[in-house]
């Protein structure tokens, strides 16, 4: 933890969780094919924006391929947690069911927040 890599200050622990361009070309491609999906189903254009902006590498302005993508780390952890390999692809299909699913809960959450603050006493137990 007393490393570059623990400390958020730039350096080899930096380049090592930064996608290579192999993985960079990967996840375009993924977000292409899963924004061609998308786009034709528009109740899913809010959490897919969402997420997008929720998985995006801090500072993407800033380096190209100028897209807000995940982190390599970030990347390889959720592949592994969904698929158990840290290079699978998930296809289009998978990323329907994800924002059906997240979006559901997002609603869910938002259904309860407006409850809570309705109740009379502060949505307090």
């Amino acid at each position: 933890m007393g490393g570059a890599e623990g400390s958020g200050r730039h350096g080899a622990g930096d380049r090592a969780r930064r996608p290579d361009r192999g993985m960079r070309r990967r996840l375009v491609g993924v977000a292409g094919r899963v924004a061609a999906v998308v786009v034709l189903r528009p109740h899913l254009w809010r959490p897919a924006v969402r997420e997008v902006l929720r998985l995006a590498e801090p500072g993407w302005w800033r380096r190209a391929p100028f897209l807000p993508l995940p982190s390599a780390g970030l990347w390889a952890f959720r592949m592994t947690t969904a698929y158990g390999d840290p290079g699978a692809v998930p296809s289009p299909s998978d990323v329907v069911s994800f924002l059906e699913w997240v979006d559901g809960l997002d609603r869910v959450v938002v259904r309860q927040r407006g409850r809570a603050e309705r109740a009379p006493d502060g949505g307090a137990r």
